[in-house]
């Protein structure tokens, strides 16, 4: 899967980016993010489904191969969204500051992943202004 999402990255690189994440197995109903409390984890997701919520309000949905927790990452300020687990969730988890610390000695690795974060965070907020067109 990392290949895939990864593809200019060796295995060296992905071996490094293993080490500095945790493969966590997360339950059903389980809040990996909650609106304006602070984060300091990373998600990348690998297996199941995530409902986003801001306000109390439903927004959106998160799936494999997307992040979680990439604003509050990239800003360094609180959760934006709270992020629910709606069945059981497979992530690799990243704290910030061993990820920080690979960034420091991997430029190439810490360079693709900001890209993958803005790339991402592009989509998320393509999304949802077309979700708040008005229909005509």
């Amino acid at each position: 899967m990392l290949r895939s999402v990864f593809p200019v990255l060796g295995d060296v690189q992905i071996a490094q980016l293993l080490v500095a994440g945790q493969f966590n197995d997360i339950s059903m109903g389980t809040k990996l993010t909650v609106e304006n409390k602070p984060l300091e984890t990373l998600f990348f997701i690998c297996a199941g489904n995530l409902k986003v919520t801001v306000a109390g309000r439903e927004v959106g949905h998160v799936e494999k191969g997307n992040f979680v927790g990439e604003i509050a990452f990239l800003t360094e300020k609180p959760a934006t969204a709270t992020v629910v687990a709606e069945d059981s969730v497979r992530a690799l988890v990243f704290e910030r500051a061993e990820l920080n610390q690979l960034f420091r000695t991997e430029a190439e690795v810490a360079g693709l992943i900001y890209q993958l974060l803005g790339r991402e965070l592009a989509q998320k907020l393509r999304a949802r202004n077309i979700d708040l067109m008005p229909v005509r």
